[in-house]
């Protein structure tokens, strides 16, 4: 959904970790309570807007017509040029991820499928393409907020099928000056899934407008095993032909189907005892450098009573594992 060169701004977004908490114990309580209403979805990104800081002379300043605070995040998959992987924000926010993807679920019904999702906060769009999107995939956008107009304009290429739901618009073309015929179609309190290969923006509107956007990322087919496995516990959708997965995650994508609205968050699970594969060993690594980065930045210029450390215990025999190095390579104290 982002455009190449805002992709940094979407990182910008930076909590402490007591605001960090604020958001994700409301995002906690809300999928407790199995509560996917537009209104509380409004609340939840209020509170989201009150922790973050306003981003500032941005390309998207042309299109905004409430010049307060805006912020975009993107939870899930990134494709940045060359890299690709989990966002800092997916590792910082995992109750936000759940909570975000059970209320699209929730509202699109099933059968969707995504591997990321971008929070706007009093957000919209520049005329673009989604180049950074899978081919033949599907953006699925939806808006809430007290706000008028602001919504979804689409280009109708010559064979382009209306939208049973859209009203003929034009909008300049920012290339060639060009008036080009689209359609607008409403957002605000539904989802409506369009070709992310169209050209795109946002119509005009007044007061407040945040928006939630899916998305599949190109990034999918560059993530590894472990990465694909966080994805879906955290409640993305993959695509079923995620590249070179192993078959076995198609069985966890199932299992994750089928508990999507079990009562218990990622982080109130009971602790399991068992021993560790080589894939959990992998995702565990993944996993620890994954938060010191994300906690390093959270905390970033605040005094420190000294360096942070984690204790892992590992039982099997020490010469035919490679944990503790690994870890050690991490920055992770081994006792």
């Amino acid at each position: 959904f982002l455009l190449e060169d805002e992709y940094e701004l979407a990182e910008e977004v930076m909590m402490n970790r007591a605001e960090i908490d604020d958001v994700e114990n409301m995002a906690k309580d809300l999928r407790a309570q199995r509560d996917y209403t537009w209104e509380s979805l409004q609340k939840l990104m209020e509170v989201i807007t009150v922790k973050t800081p306003a981003s500032e002379g941005t390309s998207r300043d042309s299109v905004m017509r409430n010049k307060g605070k805006k912020t975009y995040f993107t939870l899930g998959t990134y494709a940045y040029g060359k890299f690709a992987g989990l966002t800092r924000k997916t590792v910082l926010f995992p109750l936000l991820c759940l909570y975000l993807n059970s209320f699209a679920k929730f509202h699109t019904g099933g059968g969707q499928t995504w591997t990321s999702l971008t929070v706007g906060l009093n957000s919209g769009s520049l005329l673009h393409t989604d180049f950074n999107n899978e081919k033949g995939s599907k953006n699925i956008l939806a808006g809430c907020g007290p706000y008028d107009g602001g919504e979804l304009w689409i280009h109708l290429r010559p064979g382009d099928e209306p939208h049973p739901a859209g009203a003929p618009g034009k909008k300049q073309s920012r290339k060639t000056g060009e008036m080009l015929a689209g359609e607008k179609l409403p957002i605000r309190h539904q989802f409506v899934a369009f070709d992310p290969s169209r050209l795109h923006g946002t119509c005009q509107w007044t007061g407040r407008r945040n928006i939630l956007s899916l998305f599949t990322s190109r990034g999918l087919r560059q993530l590894d095993e472990s990465e694909r496995h966080e994805l879906v516990r955290l409640g993305f959708p993959l695509p079923k032909e995620c590249g070179e997965a192993s078959p076995n995650i198609h069985t966890v994508m199932a299992a994750a189907e089928d508990n999507d609205q079990e009562d218990n968050p990622v982080t109130d699970q009971e602790p399991v005892t068992g021993i560790l594969t080589a894939e959990q060993k992998a995702l565990l690594i993944a996993q620890v450098t994954a938060k010191n980065e994300g906690i390093e930045d959270a905390w970033d210029g605040l005094p420190t009573q000294g360096p942070s450390s984690a204790t892992v215990l590992e039982i099997g025999v020490p010469a035919q594992s490679n944990l503790r190095a690994a870890l050690g390579k991490c920055g992770v104290r081994v006792d």
